[in-house]
């Protein structure tokens, strides 16, 4: 069987597969002559796709990217399908449908419906194709949007080629595909209003038949004249009326045409505002339809439907975790500087006047605005703090971001670090964190004192600033030789690997980077010279901003010990074009959620692009309105350049080159520079005289 149409379903597990061939045997039973194509999991055991590739004709394996890609692998499924080009028109069925009688005729009809989202009309295309696998990967399936008050549920444009009930389809055959619905529960359709043919006639529109109980007709121009941009502006007012819940009354409204019988279609027109609320339930939908009927022919369509609840499911962290997230940041970003501080003023006025959680604003601004290189963030425990600071310029972090995102070098702090209760408000209030800590397994051994406080007096006598490291270990010196064999024992019995996406390791022990090509493995061999040998820290640092090209420095540790010494042995590298900068995890006696989150905004600022939605993940927060960003709206006038002394008549003007034989010429008039034509008025304006046409001739 060959031809420009066919059938299609998806079978993503031996259940599916199983309502898949039932599907098609029933589709052959009653003599279909179109053929059959199957989009099928790569995971179905052998023995099914013996069996699928023996009922369908055609048999495509679902792409193995797809199934761990966090995209529900049935609509990957479907979205394959727009791929099947060599079909103008596919009918994807659901596996669970049951077919009782013949349906081909489904692909004569051109307004063919369905009661639920069991049939989806398509008409194939690679690039529509690649479009919503871009949008899959992307968004991995999920509606990544600020916040969506409605759905495109469909669209068409048409040329008036035939009747109306060609133009306005219910929903199939549509240039991007459209899930076909029973529309009666069609509340709201909005026109232009201006002739009886844009109104919905029951016997000349395929979208009612008898199954719309009634329709309320917004016709736009009793309440806006025409306009450049009044089709959009229908369309705000299809989402507004969700968005709040009530359809607009038709204020300018006073005389219907004669021509139009709302009885018969049946509809109405809102004189007054009308509720139009949502169900509580979510079992049925408000749908709209709106068009837009053009002066040169052309017909837009489109099916407009709320957007489901969502449930903003957040973990539940009573067992796991005491307390939130105390501190939240919030960043701000900007094209330029004016942008920046408009965007910083509206954030502040925003906060001054809204009632909605401080975490659940600072989450949408900082993963549902686009990041530009002006950028400028602020850390607060409350509302209250963060407005304060947005009021005090000196209390804002800004920066100009580069254009490319900068090299991270991670410094671990090692021992003389720790203190008791490091890390404390982190482990209470943050699951990630306490998980991995709770995984961690703690070593100590002992080591003496005697000859590290005589060294300690020396540097005293000398004038040498000295720092006692509080450590639990005698690391890098003999001390340690007594466990050596012991410690070698347990290296030997773990499995190294070499760093992964790209990551450079720099030893502090080599006091170089790490590459086997010069003689340097990562082995237990290594790993028990490092616990034995001394420390080159300076070299390992130097080469880091030296050789590996890194000024911006986190250091993960409960105290930034290594960050001072990273910043003195910055001073005379060669090469430096940018400053050092070392940025702390925790510090001693300072609040641990204040001290990361400035050096996440300080990582901001630096141009790093720091993933919010992982940022946020256990935190119990979602989307909201927030202020959009501050466009820096500018006025454009084109302006006639001079034509200078080129003329050769007030009237004709300048020559102008082209090249054809054609003699053009251009020319600008000013009642000021001719006021001969000041003359020529035809009650109040002044017309162009036929004579001047004879001139320019």
């Amino acid at each position: 069987m060959t031809g420009p149409e066919c059938w299609a379903t998806v079978a993503m597990d031996t259940e599916e597969a199983v309502k898949a061939l039932v599907l098609a045997k029933g589709l052959r039973r009653f003599m279909t002559s179109r053929p059959l194509v199957l989009v099928a999991s790569p995971t179905l055991p052998d023995d099914v796709w013996e069996l699928l590739q023996s009922e369908f004709d055609v048999v495509v394996r679902l792409e193995r990217r797809w199934l761990n890609s966090g995209v529900d692998p049935h609509i990957a499924a479907k979205v394959m399908i727009w791929s099947l080009s060599k079909w103008q028109r596919v009918i994807v069925l659901s596996p669970d449908v049951m077919v009782v009688r013949g349906c081909d005729e489904i692909f004569k009809e051109r307004n063919a419906t369905a009661s639920d989202y069991s049939v989806m009309v398509v008409k194939p295309s690679v690039d529509i194709w690649r479009k919503l696998v871009d949008r899959l990967v992307s968004a991995k399936g999920g509606i990544s949007e600020d916040k969506l008050f409605t759905q495109v549920f469909g669209q068409q444009l048409g040329q008036p080629l035939g009747p109306l009930n060609d133009k306005f389809c219910t929903g199939v055959d549509l240039k991007e595909g459209l899930l076909a619905k029973n529309l009666n529960e069609l509340a709201i359709v909005s026109f232009t209003g201006t002739h009886p043919m844009e109104i919905l006639c029951k016997d000349e529109v395929g979208l009612v038949n008898g199954a719309l109980e009634s329709a309320i007709l917004n016709l736009w121009k009793s309440n806006l004249d025409h306009g450049v941009a009044q089709k959009l502006a229908k369309l705000e007012t299809v989402i507004l009326s969700m968005q709040n819940e009530v359809i607009p009354p038709h204020k300018n409204f006073t005389t219907l045409n004669p021509a139009i019988n709302l009885d018969s279609i049946p509809a109405q027109i809102p004189l007054e505002a009308m509720e139009w609320k949502r169900d509580p339930a979510g079992k049925k939908h408000r749908i709209a339809g709106v068009s837009s009927f053009g002066i040169t022919g052309t017909d837009a369509h489109a099916i407009i439907q709320e957007t489901p609840i969502l449930n903003h499911a957040t973990l539940n962290l009573k067992n796991d975790v005491k307390t939130p997230r105390p501190f939240q940041i919030l960043t701000l970003s900007g094209k330029n500087e004016e942008a920046l501080d408009a965007n910083l003023t509206q954030f502040k006025e925003f906060l001054e006047t809204t009632s909605e959680k401080l975490g659940d604003i600072a989450h949408t601004a900082n993963l549902g605005r686009g990041q530009f290189l002006h950028r400028a963030a602020v850390v607060g425990k409350d509302t209250a703090e963060l407005i304060e600071k947005l009021k005090n310029a000196n209390s804002i972090l800004r920066k100009v971001a580069p254009e490319e995102s900068p090299k991270i070098c991670f410094l671990f702090t090692g021992q003389g670090s720790q203190y008791p209760g490091m890390a404390r408000e982190l482990y209470d209030s943050n699951l990630t964190f306490k998980m991995t800590f709770d995984q961690c397994e703690r070593v100590l051994s002992k080591g003496s004192e005697e000859n590290v406080l005589a060294f300690v007096e020396f540097c005293k006598n000398n004038q040498i600033k000295t720092h006692i490291l509080e450590a639990t270990h005698a690391f890098h010196s003999r001390h340690m030789d007594p466990i050596l064999d012991q410690y070698r024992a347990v290296a030997e019995g773990v499995c190294y690997s070499k760093p992964k996406n790209n990551i450079t390791y720099v030893s502090g022990m080599e006091g170089r980077i790490v590459q086997e090509s010069e003689g340097v493995h990562v082995n237990a061999d290594y790993w028990v010279r490092h616990t034995r040998d001394s420390v080159r820290y300076s070299s390992a640092s130097r080469e880091l901003m030296g050789r590996g090209g890194c000024t911006l420095f986190l250091e993960v540790g409960p105290q930034p010990v290594l960050s001072a010494l990273t910043m003195i042995n910055s001073d005379g590298v060669e090469g430096l074009v940018d400053p050092v900068v070392c940025l702390p995890s925790i510090r001693k006696q300072e609040d641990d959620w204040s001290c990361i989150l400035t050096t996440v905004a300080k990582l901001y600022l630096a141009g790093v692009n720091i993933n919010w939605e992982q940022f946020d993940q256990f935190e119990p927060v979602k989307k909201i309105t927030v202020p959009f960003y501050p466009f820096q709206n500018k006025s454009y006038w084109f302006e006639i350049p001079d034509q200078g002394p080129g003329q050769i008549h007030p009237l004709v003007g300048t020559p102008v080159s082209n090249a054809s034989a054609m003699k053009l010429f251009q020319n600008k008039l000013e009642l000021e520079d001719a006021e001969f034509l000041k003359d020529h008025v035809i009650g109040n304006k002044v017309i162009f005289p036929g004579a001047g046409f004879m001139v320019s001739n």
